[in-house]
């Protein structure tokens, strides 16, 4: 019985752990990619951009995006490659307000996703707060029917000694 307690809890501090530490990848690697192309949309605003800014952003953008496929949706990751791409043509073909369009798609996808992430894992704290509601109140019924069959048992085994004696 103690060992199933303790089991539930440390499986349940595991699973707050994990999602701890998705939601912290997931927050800086968004705000990073964010931060970065903001800079690349302000460079691109102010005729300075050129192909290699956008492809860097690229670049970091696919070093991450293969870890994000575990945690979030690959429609989304597919559309801001896409967004990305076509930006990237428009920065090298020099085609200004194309591209800041395209880059502010980009930086307003980031955005959204994120958004999605902190309301999913909303969503999922409270779900998880009631199965753990649930989890506890069937463990204390468990107990309690545990212990109340157990005094029974030894009250019926006192009036049997009571009776043959």
């Amino acid at each position: 019985m103690v060992k199933s307690i303790i089991s539930t809890i440390f499986a349940i501090l595991i699973l707050v752990f994990g999602c701890m530490l998705e939601q912290r990848y997931i927050n800086l690697t968004f705000n990073n990619f964010k931060d970065i192309m903001v800079e690349v949309y302000t460079k691109v605003e102010n005729d300075m951009a050129v192909k290699e800014d956008v492809l860097s952003a690229q670049k970091f953008w696919i070093n991450k995006k293969e870890k994000l496929h575990i945690f979030i949706p690959h429609n989304e990751i597919k559309e801001i490659d896409l967004w990305l791409a076509e930006s990237s043509t428009l920065v090298e073909n020099n085609k200004k307000e194309d591209a800041l369009s395209k880059l502010d798609v980009v930086i307003e996808l980031l955005v959204i996703q994120f958004d999605f992430c902190l309301s999913g894992t909303q969503v999922a704290i409270h779900s998880f707060r009631y199965q753990l509601g649930q989890l506890f109140q069937n463990l204390f019924q468990n107990i309690i029917c545990s212990s109340i069959s157990i005094i029974a048992e030894h009250l019926i085994m006192q009036r049997m000694v009571m009776d043959s004696s």
